[in-house]
């Protein structure tokens, strides 16, 4: 099931890239405050649907990581409205995901096999192609 999920959120991650150069927003913040504003309802019955339950108020420590959601969100719209290009700030955009696989090898003990590592390998030779040809 965890892999429809994560092609959800592929699929949420791409219309992100998308959105600014489709719908040109002024005011960055005011894409936040709207998607804020839809995902709230559409998380509780998504919550209710596939948990049981609605969230749980003690989980609140939580909500401090929803801050650094905005400050993507805000830094991705605020960098495309400034001029970038959307191949170039999506590359440094994802390299989250090469951060956030080391911190779990490092910090959690999680373990990698061999194509997760060439796929790490592969990841990082795309993001230095990248940076060569943009100069």
């Amino acid at each position: 099931m965890w892999i429809i999920y994560a092609f959800v959120a592929m699929m949420g991650s791409f219309s992100w890239y998308m959105a600014p150069k489709i719908f040109p927003i002024t005011n960055p913040f005011s894409g936040i405050f709207w998607e804020c504003l839809f995902s709230l309802p559409i998380l509780l019955i998504l919550s209710r649907l596939f948990h049981g339950s609605l969230p749980e108020i003690a989980d609140w420590k939580y909500g401090l990581f929803s801050l650094l959601t905005i400050m993507a969100t805000a830094g991705f719209i605020l960098a495309i409205n400034a001029g970038g290009r959307i191949g170039p700030i999506s590359v440094i955009v994802e390299i989250s995901v090469i951060l956030a696989t080391l911190v779990g090898f490092f910090f959690f003990k999680e373990s990698l096999n061999n194509w997760q590592w060439l796929g790490m390998m592969l990841a990082l030779t795309g993001i230095g192609l990248v940076v060569y040809f943009e100069k």
